[in-house]
């Protein structure tokens, strides 16, 4: 669990008033060693940028999991695939309609 440092505080109470969308901090130090692991060593050495996307996966994943039986509706699920895919098209990762 993350400490309650400066830094994350100072970050996440600006975007949460900002947005009015709840902010949930994750603690992703573990999700990089992963991402390594289900990428596999070649590939991890040969693409860092794999290794964050599937590391974000991995947070996406242990989110919706985590809030499966709590107030995260179908709905919310469908806004945050979208926005991640158009997140990925404008990095290049996924191919353009």
């Amino acid at each position: 669990m993350l400490s309650n440092r400066c830094g994350h505080t100072a970050f996440c109470r600006p975007l949460a008033r900002k947005t009015a969308l709840p902010v949930w901090l994750v603690d992703e130090r573990l999700t990089s060693e992963q991402a390594r692991l289900r990428v596999g060593a070649k590939s991890a050495q040969n693409d860092p940028q794999q290794i964050d996307a599937m590391a974000a996966a991995i947070i996406i994943d242990h989110y919706f999991a985590a809030y499966e039986a709590s107030k995260v509706t179908e709905i919310s699920k469908q806004s945050v695939k979208a926005s991640i895919a158009r997140h990925l098209q404008r990095m290049g990762h996924l191919a353009q309609d």
